[in-house]
């Protein structure tokens, strides 16, 4: 199990969303935009490993989940990330993502922060944090 694992969960998982909410499209590389919006991205913060004795390690992936809407209508477009924060969320959090369907040991959305990115047209931005925890057996 590593990132290529890991990060094809978090991306099917997401994916999920574009049937059943506004979501558009999700991307597992960091796209620089898109043909259409709202849409998702799934990208790698970090990695880092200790070791806990002789034959066990543990590992924590971070991944960031980055929404990108475009819209002049700021109203609507801030209500639809809104209810699009709140849907990946709920999903995140259901029982077998907890472990990314017994990939992981611990899987948690840990923090969303919102920013606005400098464009032409108005484009809200959200990112959810999301820590994925390991424990390996070295032998």
């Amino acid at each position: 199990m590593g990132y290529k694992t890991i990060w094809d969960s978090i991306y099917t998982i997401i994916n999920s969303l574009v049937a059943s909410t506004k979501l558009t499209a999700v991307y597992n590389y960091d796209a620089k935009g898109s043909e259409s919006y709202p849409y998702a991205i799934i990208t790698t913060k970090d990695w880092s490993e200790d070791m806990l004795d002789t034959s066990t390690n543990y590992s924590e992936f971070k991944f960031i989940i980055r929404v990108v809407n475009v819209n002049k209508d700021v109203s609507n477009m801030e209500a639809v990330m809104r209810q699009l924060c709140d849907d990946i969320f709920t999903e995140l959090r259901k029982g077998a993502n907890k472990t990314l369907s017994g990939t992981v040991d611990y899987f948690l959305p840990t923090s969303v922060s919102w920013g606005w990115w400098d464009s032409q047209e108005p484009t809200r931005v959200f990112e959810i944090s999301v820590e994925v925890k390991k424990i390996f057996d070295m032998n």
